[in-house]
């Protein structure tokens, strides 16, 4: 199998033209540019698996979770839309093996089972599957350590790159399964008076570190940032960014930030890893 697609980007519901107002849509017009970037670039990458994720599905304290469902289903029924809604299948093959993979290298992860999408899933997704049909695995992440969930990322990695995976076309050469990972996860919650979690100076500098970093595509530099500065500001994206460059771990990306903007006092970061394959 291949990498083909890497991206970070927020979920914030408003960015739904049927949830947002005109006047929301307008703050947070960067962001859905954003996304249509991405759209096109997965597009043009032939992903045919995505694994998305999110900090908002089944979080467990000290262990990862995998969801394992054939089929899944989503809508934005908890933000007043009962029009928009997604249907996706499962890489039951990809899922099973990371799985496996992670029994061997004792990496604590469990497999759940549930049709339903959260939102952290579902935003990206609504996005994404607009010029493009994939299958899905969507990933939880816990509350071990970031280096817990860097080396997650890396044995991901390793299960991706497994030769076996090749599939064989009769008559034709080998061909390899093209594989997308998203990470969804908003930055600080508390970058001004009026954000959901109250304000908190230490909102921006925390965003700004992440952001100094991926400049840098220094993913130890983010690695090495202090948990209690990522607690104080009130972020879901610190975690799920973590698994991401483990995922990236040793390969040859280079990090561009299409868009940041905070415009309700969360933080909106919307990141294109370039791979070169």
């Amino acid at each position: 199998m291949s990498l083909v697609f890497a991206a970070f980007c927020p979920h914030p519901p408003l960015i739904i033209p049927t949830i947002g107002s005109k006047e929301d849509l307008k703050q947070i017009n960067k962001t859905i540019l954003s996304f249509k970037s991405l759209t096109q670039k997965l597009k043009d990458s032939k992903a045919e698996t995505l694994i998305i994720i999110s900090p908002h599905g089944h979080i467990f304290s000290n262990v990862f979770s995998i969801n394992i469902s054939k089929e899944f289903f989503g809508d934005f029924s908890l933000f007043d839309d009962f029009s928009s809604q997604l249907y996706f299948n499962n890489d039951l093959e990809l899922s099973n093996q990371i799985t496996n993979d992670c029994s061997e290298q004792k990496i604590p992860l469990k497999n759940i089972e549930e049709k339903s999408l959260d939102h952290g899933s579902l935003v990206p997704l609504y996005f994404l599957s607009q010029k493009n049909k994939f299958n899905i695995i969507p990933i939880g992440y816990s509350f071990l350590s970031i280096k817990s969930h860097f080396t997650f990322g890396q044995s991901i990695q390793r299960t991706i790159t497994k030769e076996r995976f090749k599939k064989t076309l009769i008559g034709k050469k080998i061909l390899d399964k093209k594989i997308a990972v998203v990470a969804s996860g908003d930055m600080s919650h508390r970058l001004n008076q009026s954000a959901p979690a109250g304000y908190s100076p230490l909102g921006r500098v925390f965003d700004e570190s992440i952001i100094s970093a991926l400049l840098s595509n220094n993913a130890k530099k983010i690695l090495d940032i202090d948990p209690n500065l990522s607690e104080k500001a009130g972020e879901c994206g610190f975690r799920s960014l973590a698994i991401l460059l483990g995922i990236l771990d040793g390969l040859k990306t280079k990090p561009e930030v299409l868009s940041y903007e905070n415009p309700f006092g969360v933080g909106y970061l919307t990141v294109n890893f370039s791979l070169k394959i």
